[in-house]
């Protein structure tokens, strides 16, 4: 279309240059050189060529939102094309210094530092998108220990334990009082023996351990352990839910405070339209609203620490997060982007009175009853998965694996130590036995030398007794 004679009810659109939705092709230098959607890319430009699909229209490219919509009031566009906030304001055109100044030639090329007064006086297209509202925030990974420490450290921890701690002793001076004569043997009678064991018994009943090792033998005793085993459970149960959510709490405090709208003493950065909506009104606690032309100012400033956090069109922080454009890191830890807190219906603005509304709007409104506008979403804002909240902490995992592997390498060494033993043992018995067979063997040989030499002696006895006496001559 850039090189064509367009006729003279050819549309013409105003588009407001922003990330995702509108962006210069590559090779385009200038906003100013833009005239067709062939120098443009990014989803405004994809819904506009199916809703536009047919008509002749030409399209002029601009920086600003302000400078945007008052070309649009002032009728030298027929469409201001863009996520703008439908308000009542902005379609009233009474006169009025703070909410409708009237154009001038400055407001109408906007060269004015605050285009903000001048936006109004328009009529809005029908809106197929309602835009969420999202907050760029930086957090950071909240260690293990520290949200531990927070947990057990809280008010109702300490006021749990303190709970407990006073109904353990009143129950175990009962027990022992109603044990101590029938079941000495488990609770003695003498006091200092007999409460420490019921102390014991009823610290491990409340926590529904139940070793067993103490067991109640009288109906007053066997009485109060049903009464304290259920007050137990039901107590222990009660901790059990407050130190998971807690817990929780303590890892997730920035992504919750947001959640509910808490942004009590924090430095808030957007457009001059987020602070004068009625999803963002001042009644929130911000602290100091930072007015900036757009979302690459607020993220500047919140890496330089200016500001606490960045309220936007939340798919303009999706596609600036799919770019890789919040990949920094600051002392408060990582931008992260919330869950919508507003929705708003937005959209396209005509000059008062067109006459081209009504057939673009039809347009629109049957462009909705088609998967373009879904597939266009999924193209340029699709979510990106992310585990950055379930971060391994090495200060934690690395001691636990040095502990593992120090006590494999204790148990490796244990079975090489009792291999040697036993080897050991069997060379000790091996000698032993071979000891033995040698002792016995030599008692053995020396009985049988014994043996031989009495055999000897008996036949030396014999032979004598067997020689004639010799007379003499």
């Amino acid at each position: 279309m850039a090189s064509e004679q367009l006729p003279a009810t050819a549309l013409r659109v105003c588009q407001v240059l922003e990330g995702g939705f509108a962006m210069l092709n590559a090779g385009v230098a200038d906003h100013a050189a833009v005239n067709s959607d062939a120098q443009l890319h990014g989803y405004d430009v994809d819904v506009r060529r199916a809703v536009l699909a047919g008509l002749p229209y030409s399209v002029r490219a601009f920086a600003s939102y302000g400078e945007a919509f008052a070309r649009t009031r002032a009728g030298e566009c027929d469409i201001g094309w863009s996520t703008y906030f439908h308000t009542a304001a902005r379609t009233q055109c009474e006169a009025d210094q703070f909410l409708c100044r009237p154009l001038d030639a400055a407001s109408a090329s906007g060269d004015v530092a605050d285009s903000a007064p001048y936006g109004c006086c328009v009529d809005f297209g029908v809106s197929v998108w309602p835009v969420e509202i999202g907050v760029l925030y930086a957090d950071g990974n909240v260690s293990f220990y520290s949200a531990v420490f927070s947990m057990v450290t809280s008010p109702f921890f300490v006021n749990f334990l303190s709970f407990a701690f006073i109904w353990v002793v009143v129950i175990a001076h009962l027990v022992w009082l109603a044990e101590r004569k029938q079941n000495a043997t488990q609770f003695p009678a003498r006091y200092l023996d007999g409460i420490d064991d019921a102390m014991w018994w009823a610290l491990v009943t409340f926590t529904t351990v139940g070793y067993g090792d103490k067991v109640q033998e009288t109906p007053t005793g066997r009485v109060l352990g049903i009464m304290w085993m259920i007050v137990g459970i039901t107590m222990c149960g009660i901790l059990t839910g407050h130190m998971a959510t807690h817990f929780s709490d303590s890892i997730q405090h920035a992504s919750k405070s947001i959640h509910e709208l808490d942004f009590s003493g924090l430095r808030v950065c957007g457009q001059s339209g987020i602070f004068s909506s009625w999803f963002f009104p001042e009644s929130l606690g911000y602290e100091e609203a930072v007015v900036a032309d757009g979302l690459a100012s607020c993220t500047e400033m919140l890496q330089n620490d200016e500001v606490d956090v960045a309220v936007a069109e939340r798919p303009h922080l999706l596609w600036y997060d799919k770019t890789g454009a919040f990949d920094w890191e600051v002392a408060a830890g990582s931008p992260r982007i919330s869950e919508a807190i507003a929705q708003v219906p937005a959209g396209v603005v005509y000059p008062k009175n067109s006459t081209r509304r009504d057939e673009i709007d039809l347009r629109f409104m049957r462009l909705h009853e088609t998967p373009v506008l879904r597939d266009a979403q999924s193209r340029w804002f699709a979510v990106t998965t992310s585990n950055a909240d379930d971060v391994v902490q090495w200060a934690l995992v690395g001691p636990a694996l040095g502990l593992v592997g120090l006590y494999l390498m204790l148990m490796i060494a244990r079975q090489i130590l009792q291999k040697d033993e036993r080897a050991g043992r069997v060379a000790e018995r091996m000698t032993r036995t071979m000891s033995t067979n040698g002792i016995t063997r030599a008692l053995s040989m020396s009985v049988q030398e014994s043996d031989k030499q009495k055999f000897k002696n008996v036949d030396r006895s014999s032979s004598d007794d067997e020689q004639p006496e010799q007379s003499p001559l």
